[in-house]
């Protein structure tokens, strides 16, 4: 589980704003919200201002920093506990690498996401670039742009994909190379004011270019907006003929 004091604070800031990005991207207000993997909550800040709020996660910790007005929910993302379409806006930041399963989480997202519902998500990118630092914090893959596009596209029309944080591939990219043969560990570091002021409006920047004009093909992460829409000419559809 991701606690604020173990990451760094310009990764937590750009990621906040990237979420609140995407939020506003998507359209959706005053709407019924479900974060799958919500570790800590920490997207509360931003997702209370666009509706109800129901966090879920596997590990029952997070009871511990579930806010007063949100719902909070512990179990499996490959068997979720809600009905059929519950939710207008579902986030999946960060998940679907840690699951053993991904086609059995997203057929249950498809499930309890309305009709036209909003998916956001973001996963590590590059197979290549995994390391001790996945190991360590329990990705079991990173994913290519064009195999994630198209498990993606079994369960939803893809409004938007990009990749993201490509103004630190380069020196987040040697890092994990020089540190691939060491015991598995995080990369996450302490580091200081200056360079986290210097680091967060890189990323913001970063994520203004991601959600306004699309990432250079290469970056850290692979971030986007999907549709789920259900005809029976729908994508993931169990009826299709």
């Amino acid at each position: 589980m991701d606690i604020n004091n173990n990451i760094n604070k310009f990764w937590l800031a750009g990621k906040f704003d990237l979420i609140e990005r995407l939020m506003q991207k998507s359209g959706k207000t005053n709407c019924k919200i479900l974060e799958i993997g919500a570790a800590d909550c920490d997207n509360w800040k931003i997702l209370k201002k666009y509706g109800e709020v129901t966090f879920y996660d596997s590990d029952r910790r997070m009871l511990e920093f579930a806010p007063v007005g949100s719902i909070p929910v512990i179990g499996s993302a490959e068997k979720l506990p809600f009905e059929d379409n519950s939710f207008d806006l579902i986030l999946i930041f960060g998940l679907l690498e840690h699951l053993d399963d991904e086609h059995a989480a997203l057929k249950e997202i498809r499930r309890v996401s309305k009709n036209n519902g909003c998916c956001i998500f973001y996963v590590p990118a590059f197979q290549f670039m995994y390391s001790n630092h996945d190991e360590a914090i329990g990705h079991k893959r990173r994913y290519g742009y064009n195999e994630f596009s198209d498990i993606l596209k079994n369960y939803m029309n893809i409004d938007f994909i990009s990749f993201s944080n490509f103004f630190l591939f380069i020196p987040v990219l040697l890092f994990r190379i020089l540190d691939r043969n060491k015991k598995a560990k995080t990369n996450y570091f302490k580091s200081p004011d200056l360079l986290n002021n210097i680091l967060g409006k890189i990323m913001v920047l970063d994520n203004i270019i991601t959600t306004k004009y699309r990432a250079p093909p290469f970056g850290v992460s692979i971030v986007g907006i999907g549709t789920i829409q259900k005809t029976c000419e729908s994508p993931g559809d169990d009826n299709n003929e």
